[in-house]
């Protein structure tokens, strides 16, 4: 409302802000406008001819925000704005945004953020003052603590996070080469505020342990939607193997005859020998040295590739058809070794890893199938030939225990290996006399001179059955008639 005082004329200004009060005598006039928070008035002559125009300036407020912490830290990049107006900004690195002048009134401005309690504030902004709003907003936030600075391969290092008001949920993410994060009983798990990595990977060409980088991300999430997220790099310690004393030693198998039976066996000493020892060497950021190396166990693994046990009589041939490849082992030892692991028992510990084989057969002098011609003559049901060949893989390798409860096969890093193998065809005249009637008495083996490094280019067979079980299973014996040998 605007008005000519001691006159009486009045009106309304328009959109534009304008009213025209037409032709009046010319004289000095006041003119003051009306608003409901404050007044504004001015003085002019009109002179004759002329249009004079009043030009009033509304009082106008002044508001600004600061937003901080309840420490008083400032909150930067908040959004804040003022209720039923549309007037919006963001605070500057100081936690400061300024709206300018408004017409005074009573406000309310709010500040927003995703990851912070939003909050609002309501003042009267008076004529001519500045009046500054106060938001006190909370960060939401999120930390990760390791039970442990550095992680040892196939432990779980236990990893909490703790969130900030109190009352949300974790999501939580992994990114690594060979690592997971589990629940206590192994388990695959991606929310609580607790979690464990473990991780192990051994290097198949050198037989360690490598440096393990796993980047372990949290989101933590409020009922109200605000979030928080927390990242950081978790190092699994590397473990390196020194090998020393890698030669192999290898025996000729040998013929053995007694008047009973005939026998394929070793000579002197075990056909296939070798006493590598082996030496742990931990990283030195290893935060548990005794309870690493001692989850740590060495030993042999080794595979069959073939089976050949064939025995020829005269009229019979008896030979086993085992499945192959086959797992080896010696009975008793624990699954899936060849002979019983040994544990390490702290850093630098060195323990010998004694590996021998020698495969052999026994042939009875006479035809065990009860429908083979008797004698005459006299070679009828005589034992002619026998055939006795085997070939191997043998694997060094160090087996993290931990690690075996949920993931066997991944559970070994391949130390060492060697392929080697053993053969020998008898030909058999039981009209000679015991000790001579097979030729030749001794073959060698095909055995490396000594252990390669890696895993090489096989895999071990890690399922049942055992060598050693299946090669005499009566299952797989075939005794049949055959062609009569002259």
């Amino acid at each position: 409302m605007v008005s000519v005082d001691g006159h009486g004329w009045a009106g309304v200004t328009d959109a534009n802000g304008n009213f025209d009060f037409g032709e009046v005598p010319p004289d000095t006039y006041t003119v003051t406008g009306e608003a409901p928070t404050a007044n504004a008035s001015q003085t002019l002559s009109a002179p004759a001819g002329a249009t004079t125009q009043f030009i009033l300036t509304a009082p106008r407020a002044h508001i600004a925000v600061h937003v901080q912490t309840p420490m008083g830290d400032p909150v930067k990049d908040v959004t804040v704005s003022v209720d039923g107006h549309g007037w919006a900004g963001v605070t500057d690195a100081n936690g400061n945004f300024d709206f300018g002048e408004v017409p005074p009134d009573t406000y309310t401005v709010k500040g927003e953020k995703d990851n912070c309690i939003p909050n609002s504030q309501t003042l009267n902004a008076p004529v001519g003052a500045m009046t500054s709003f106060t938001l006190v907003m909370t960060p939401v936030t999120v930390t990760i603590t390791l039970a442990q600075p550095v992680a040892c391969p196939g432990h779980p290092l236990v990893i909490t996070a703790t969130g900030n008001p109190a009352g949300g949920t974790f999501a939580w993410t992994i990114a690594a080469p060979a690592a997971d994060l589990v629940d206590a009983a192994g388990n695959s798990v991606r929310a609580g505020d607790t979690v464990n990595l473990r991780g192990f990977q051994g290097d198949p060409a050198t037989g360690n342990i490598p440096t393990q980088t796993a980047t372990i991300s949290v989101t933590y999430t409020l009922a109200s939607g605000q979030k928080a997220t927390a990242s950081q790099n978790v190092t699994i310690h590397e473990i390196k193997f020194a090998v020393t004393n890698n030669t192999i030693n290898q025996s000729p198998t040998t013929v053995v005859e007694s008047a009973a039976v005939l026998k394929v066996t070793f000579g002197a000493a075990a056909t296939m020998s070798t006493d590598p020892q082996v030496e742990i060497q931990l990283d030195a950021s290893c935060p548990r040295k005794a309870d690493c190396a001692s989850n740590h166990r060495v030993a042999w693994l080794q595979t069959v590739w073939t089976f050949v046990s064939d025995k020829r009589y005269t009229h019979t041939l008896s030979h086993k058809t085992p499945a192959m490849p086959v797992r080896d082992a010696l009975p008793g030892a624990p699954f899936p070794f060849y002979d019983a692991p040994t544990v390490f028992t702290g850093d630098k510990d060195k323990e010998t890893a004694h590996h021998e084989d020698s495969p052999g057969t026994s042939a009875d002098w006479t035809d065990p199938r009860g429908a083979a011609p008797a004698p005459p003559p006299a070679k009828n049901r005589q034992l002619r030939q026998v055939v006795r060949t085997e070939s191997f893989t043998a694997w060094l390798v160090v087996q993290n225990i931990e690690w075996a409860a949920h993931d066997l096969a991944g559970s070994f890093a391949f130390v060492g290996n060697f392929d080697w193998s053993m053969g020998i065809t008898l030909a058999v005249d039981t009209s000679q006399a015991v000790g001579s009637r097979a030729t030749p008495q001794t073959a060698a083996p095909t055995v490396p001179a000594s252990i390669t490094t890696g895993k090489g280019g096989n895999a071990p067979n890690l399922a049942a059955p055992v060598a050693n079980t299946t090669t005499n299973d009566p299952a797989i014996l075939h005794i049949d008639p055959a062609p009569e040998l002259p």
